[in-house]
């Protein structure tokens, strides 16, 4: 699961980074089930290439402008291409937020 962490009113970004092939034809963020959309405080940004061969990137980026405390908790990134649709989640976090992460011994 990707996260980012930020204080109330500075920027933040949640990043979903896709190697595929064939290529992505549609990458979307969600938050609750619904599909988040650019508005003014919110800026989805894409970089895509190919990498080498038939392996294609794609990176797309939901930037906060200004995070609110509503923004907090958690989004799914989805992706598509004509073989398979998959999701990837992502968290936005409060500062000061301590993860853990169970291992295996």
């Amino acid at each position: 699961m990707g996260k980012a962490a930020a204080v109330v009113g500075e920027a933040a970004t949640l990043e979903c980074d896709i190697w595929s092939y064939p290529p992505v034809t549609s990458i979307q963020f969600y938050r609750n089930s619904m599909v988040i959309d650019a508005t003014g405080q919110l800026v989805i940004q894409a970089v895509e290439y190919n990498v080498s061969g038939n392996i294609y990137n794609q990176r797309r980026s939901l930037k906060f402008q200004s995070v609110a405390e509503s923004d907090y908790g958690l989004y799914s990134c989805q992706a598509a291409n004509s073989l398979r649709n998959v999701e990837i989640g992502l968290e936005l976090l409060r500062p000061g937020t301590i993860l853990f992460r169970s291992i295996k011994l």
